[in-house]
């Protein structure tokens, strides 16, 4: 075979793999020569990694996305580019093939238990800039993994704005989601998603709903005016919810169900109208740090028969009840800097709620009690300031074995304490510094108040130790053995700084030499 019939073979195969390897970009609509007149029967014709470019007007259709292809709107204007359910009782899209995008369109109608846009069993789709609205569901990601939603709106849709149903590793981002009547965005059996910078809005029910669902990430999303609560985990763990805002709920910012090992840090929830900022329900093991929580009609953060929790650098104020409250069984708990004024009541330990231990928090101007702790037990209150409170700075009814020391108390009334509360510890035996007011010394507590007769603010402390010489009585049956005081320095002995400069020290020989030098000027001045 000659060298000609070689090169032809060859330019033939580079003809026909060039030509599989190319995509086609097809038209719908526009009056072009050639265009298809419907979005599937430009599927139809298409070929993998195809381009379907859609111009703007109506189509009556339900699109069934069979091909890995490209379908935007020409316009990239939803406005102008819609596509209406010819068959309410289908999907608008359906889509079974893995690597589609959808982009730029009204999507609407499909409204008899269907959805706008439905992705079934498929991956690494890109649904973006499309309006969804008045279809049973918005988008519905059916066990579809590795997908991404991004700036699409769903509203005014009979269930859910968007559903992930059972589907994990997809991300949404910038997505709006309001009018719905169920939820804004339901997470359904679906791990490992990310949803940042989202809006849940004007939902019948929840702005965003975890169910049963866990390793998901909520980061800056937004979720108010819902007619339940802003975001919802239900049974679901090891979430991590990110800077996020739910605020004006009717019923709860933020609640935790039976979810445990979550972290909520940096969100806020405020004003959230019938209940509580954040509540957590039978949950335990989560971490709820950084958050803003206030002006909500309830508690601030409310636990209900939940355990070993972490709260800490919360800041909690303007409740209608209680800052925090612990209540029903809720055990084990830490509460760590957390600054907690302005409510009615500030922390609530509130029955049965025991071995819970309240450090470094700052209670201070609540109407009623700065702490009050209600049949429960075995709490160890250390290291707080607790200030300013009306009422009292401690309320103990019914409560027993409870261990306070290191406080910082500055209140008219300090303490009140009922007679049926018994065995308090009130210091512990002398440890080294330093204390709550920066003394040597750990011990008791430092017993202020604001007229300046607190006991620690009056008291001597003849041997500097930072605790007074006499003991505190609280009532009969309570003693401070240690209370603190502040430690007046000893003013030392003056000692001023003297010059540094250095002394030269006499060279022998230059002085004899200075010597002989003035000897001979000596014998001339005679000579002469």
């Amino acid at each position: 075979m000659g060298v000609e019939k070689y090169l032809a073979i060859a330019t033939l195969l580079f003809v026909i793999l060039s030509g599989i390897g190319t995509a086609a970009t097809l038209n719908v609509g526009g009056g072009g020569s050639g265009n298809y007149t419907t979005i599937q029967a430009a599927i139809n014709a298409a070929n993998d990694t195809d381009t379907i470019i859609v111009y703007s007007g109506t189509y009556n259709e339900n699109v069934d996305v069979n091909k890995s292809v490209t379908i935007i709107s020409e316009s990239g204007n939803p406005d102008d580019t819609k596509v209406q359910a010819a068959f309410t009782d289908d999907h608008v899209f359906n889509v079974t093939r893995d690597n589609v995008t959808i982009s730029g369109f009204n999507i609407t109608g499909a409204t008899n238990y269907k959805i706008g846009i439905y992705l079934d069993e498929v991956r690494n789709n890109n649904i973006s800039d499309n309006e969804v609205s008045s279809n049973y569901d918005g988008i519905n990601l059916y066990y579809s993994n590795n997908n991404t939603l991004i700036n699409n709106t769903a509203s005014n849709n009979d269930e859910y704005g968007i559903e992930v149903y059972g589907s994990s590793n997809n991300t949404l981002i910038n997505n709006n989601a309001f009018y719905n009547n169920y939820y804004g965005i339901y997470i359904y059996y679906s791990n490992n998603n990310m949803l940042n910078n989202n809006t849940a809005s004007y939902t019948d029910y929840d702005g965003i709903l975890l169910d049963q669902s866990n390793n998901n990430m909520l980061i800056n999303n937004k979720a108010f005016n819902n007619y339940y609560i802003g975001i919802d985990l239900y049974g679901s763990s090891n979430n991590t919810l990110i800077n996020n805002n739910a605020s004006n709920n009717k019923e709860y910012g933020i609640e935790l169900y039976e979810s445990n090992n979550n972290t909520l840090d940096g969100n806020i929830a405020s004003y959230n109208n019938d209940y509580d900022g954040i509540a957590l329900y039978y949950s335990s093991n989560n971490i709820l740090t950084n958050n803003s929580v206030s002006n909500n009609s309830y508690s601030g953060i409310y636990l209900y028969n939940s355990c070993n929790n972490k709260l800490n650098y919360n800041t909690v104020f303007n409740s209608g009840d209680d800052g925090i409250e612990l209540y029903e069984q809720s055990n084990n708990n830490i509460l760590d800097n957390n600054n907690v004024f302005d409510n009615t009541y500030g922390i609530f330990i509130d029955y049965f709620c025991n071995n819970n231990i309240l450090t470094n928090n700052n209670v201070s101007n609540n109407i009623n009690h700065g702490i009050e702790v209600y049949y429960s037990n075995n709490n160890i209150l250390k290291g707080n300031v607790i200030c300013n409170n009306n009422k009292s700075g401690i309320q103990f009814s019914y409560s027993d074995n409870n261990t306070i020391f290191n406080n910082f108390f500055n209140n008219t009334n300090n303490i009140g304490i009922d007679a049926s509360s018994t065995n308090y510890i009130w210091n512990v035996t002398k440890m080294s510094g330093p204390n709550i007011v920066n003394g040597p010394n750990i011990g008791g507590n430092y017993w202020a108040h604001p007229n300046g007769t607190g006991h620690s603010q009056t008291c001597n402390d003849t041997n500097l130790d930072g605790f007074c010489d006499s003991q505190f009585d609280i009532d009969a049956n309570n003693t401070d053995y240690l209370p603190l005081t502040l430690v007046e320095q000893e003013t030392g002995p003056v000692i001023h700084p003297q010059p540094n400069f250095d002394v030269p020290t006499a060279n022998p020989l230059l002085i004899i030499g200075m010597l002989g030098f003035a000897v001979v000027l000596l014998l001339r001045r005679e000579e002469d």
